[in-house]
């Protein structure tokens, strides 16, 4: 492919005009593209300068020749996906976690996958939930493992001095940080 076809929705100065003052950094960059492309350059190319894949530098080329300026926003910051839930949901939701889940246990990204698909009549994937698990600040609660093989004797003793070596640490005395 020697260079990307461009459709003349603007000139080129208006583009150059628009990639100089333009203040969010990707659709900077997607201007960028726009103008690279008209000065001859393969997708390759301008993949390697702008350090996007070539597959996606097409799709921007594509999106443009398609929609016009409006193909290179950051389709992100209009995307209603991270608000799923309604505020009366997150507290529905928040209220629910306060509680064992149906099938007792504790409450993990999948169940709250399937409390929110339930609750949306759609299907929800577990990173869905996940985010919004961390959203609430809710994180696993259970204790460490602990080795059944282990001497108590032992362990005691490795404690003891572990909190001896951390007082000499916050003193400063005995600290060598090399």
């Amino acid at each position: 492919m020697s260079g990307c076809t461009i459709v003349e929705h603007l000139e080129v100065s208006e583009i150059e005009l628009r990639y100089k003052s333009c203040g969010d950094g990707r659709e900077k960059t997607h201007w960028q593209i726009i103008l690279l492309a008209m000065q001859g350059l393969t997708s390759n190319g301008i993949a390697q300068i702008v350090r996007y894949g070539q597959r996606w530098v097409q799709r921007l080329i594509q999106r443009y020749n398609e929609q016009g300026p409006s193909g290179l926003l950051d389709k992100r910051k209009h995307n209603k996906s991270n608000k799923l839930l309604d505020p009366e949901l997150m507290l529905e939701l928040e209220t629910a976690l306060l509680a064992p889940p149906p099938d007792g246990g504790l409450w993990t990204s999948p169940k709250v996958a399937l409390w929110m698909s339930d609750k949306l009549g759609r299907p929800v994937i577990t990173q869905t939930a996940w985010y919004y698990l961390g959203y609430l600040k809710q994180r696993l609660k259970v204790p460490r493992p602990h080795n059944p093989l282990s001497d108590p004797t032992l362990v005691t003793e490795f404690k003891k001095k572990l909190s001896q070596f951390d007082a000499r640490r916050s003193d400063g005395i005995g600290y060598n940080p090399r």
